[in-house]
């Protein structure tokens, strides 16, 4: 489903230029910067009421899927609803997550819906998944789970801890780590020399530099190495559905 919103252009604390946001309200899917951002607005339309996971599709023939998993949006994990609590941070290193089962579910539902309507598209569409924080561990266990069933082919993380993932070596992985940012460095695991880790100051210090807003300007200032990995995945007239989970 899609959500309806007016036209803005003050998006999850930054200014966007008008043409960044499509008619319904959402951040395009058009950059990287914009991929980061979309991680924010995500966040600020469930936030502790329900998890909402992007799926958009280019409209090239055969389509590319993005997937846009959210970041922990309640810290009290008693009684809480949403998939992406704080104990969906300890839960995925388990393989046992509520938000992996529904990013997966959200995005098989796009798939399989594009293909009921366009039987004769070529499979299987290439994927990538992207998220900030939880979102990002999750698209880490989402690509070591699924890379090879749903063609998994870029990775997009954002002051996530990742590299305990086994992900397979075909996979595209990008990974923004603030070098303030405590998160990504949690685990202790170091990211596979084969990825691109991209570490700089995002003008956050220790204290304020886990936003996804800040990283969005980073990859502004920090393009990836091998930005024509993305350019699959990335139009501005992208198919965009907003799927709404609680556990």
């Amino acid at each position: 489903m899609t959500r309806t919103q007016p036209r803005q252009q003050m998006v999850v604390g930054v200014d966007v230029n008008e043409g960044d946001v499509s008619e319904n309200g959402d951040i395009k899917l058009d950059s990287v910067r914009n991929t980061i951002l979309t991680m924010g607005q995500i966040d600020s339309r469930g936030g502790a009421d329900e998890a909402v996971i992007r799926v958009a599709h280019t409209t090239s023939v055969p389509p590319a899927f993005t997937l846009v998993i959210p970041s922990t949006q309640e810290w009290n994990p008693l009684g809480s609803l949403i998939p992406n609590d704080a104990m969906g941070n300890l839960n995925i290193m388990t393989g046992q997550s509520h938000l992996l089962d529904a990013s997966y579910k959200a995005l098989t539902a796009s798939i399989d819906a594009y293909y009921l309507e366009n039987p004769d598209a070529p499979r299987p569409p290439a994927v990538m998944v992207a998220g900030f924080s939880q979102g990002g561990i999750t698209a880490g266990a989402f690509a070591e789970l699924y890379g090879e069933d749903l063609n998994v082919k870029q990775v997009l993380t954002v002051g996530a801890e990742i590299g305990r993932f086994d992900i397979d070596l075909d996979v595209n992985v990008v990974a923004y780590e603030a070098t303030g940012d405590l998160v990504p460095k949690l685990g202790g695991a170091r990211n596979p020399a084969e990825w691109e880790t991209i570490e700089a100051d995002n003008g956050g210090g220790t204290i304020t530099s886990h936003k996804a807003v800040l990283y969005a300007g980073m990859a502004d200032d920090l393009p990836p190495k091998i930005s024509a990995s993305f350019d699959q995945f990335f139009d501005s007239n992208s198919v965009i559905e907003d799927y709404h989970a609680r556990k």
